[in-house]
């Protein structure tokens, strides 16, 4: 009987954005603690590593420094599902694939008895520039952008935003970056 751990994620994503990375795992209905380290692109920000849903309905903590461990006072059987969750910054400027893997993989059951593991294969996640809706270019799209567009449809900036082809800044260019910034994504011509 083997469990399996596993990073999954998007295939994508944009610099300067944060991107929520799913540790999966399984097991043949006997494990009830595990460690791992999250092996992380130099290029990556530091992460924010919570329990996933799985292992915080078995009353599991996670304590994380380079090694993640999750216990707890119990002998519950962790669920099939997210046993850990990753929230990693991909900071402005990272731009082509980076790596996200999994070493020192250790479960164990109630009686403290390794369980045999597969590891899931690396994630690589392809990241591009930074979106045309960052006008300001500090890595985010956020308000502070669709005010910047917005002085240019009022006249106080003469720098053009015409995020949509129509050859001019509008309205529709601030909607364009209020869009992306919602996580809607940047529809920028």
């Amino acid at each position: 009987q083997t469990a399996t751990v596993g990073i999954t994620g998007p295939a994508t994503a944009t610099a300067g954005t944060t991107i929520q990375l799913p540790i999966l795992g399984s097991s043949p209905g006997n494990a009830v603690a595990f460690q791992l380290t999250p092996v992380l692109p130099g290029s990556a920000g530091t992460p924010t590593i919570t329990a996933g849903n799985a292992t915080a309905a078995a009353g599991k903590s996670v304590t994380c420094t380079s090694i993640c461990v999750a216990f707890g006072m119990n002998q519950t059987v962790i669920a099939n599902g997210e046993w850990l969750h990753m929230s990693v910054p991909i900071p402005a400027g990272v731009s082509g694939n980076i790596t996200f893997s999994l070493s020192g993989v250790v479960v164990v059951d109630k009686n403290g008895s390794v369980i045999p593991v597969n590891v899931n294969p690396p994630l690589s996640v392809s990241v591009s520039s930074l979106s045309k809706c960052d006008v300001n270019g500090d890595g985010q799209t956020n308000k502070t952008d669709a005010d910047i567009v917005t002085a240019t449809v009022n006249g106080t900036t003469s720098t053009p935003y015409d995020l949509n082809g129509d050859g001019k800044t509008t309205v529709g260019d601030v909607q364009i970056v209020v869009n992306a910034s919602l996580g809607l994504g940047c529809a920028a011509i």
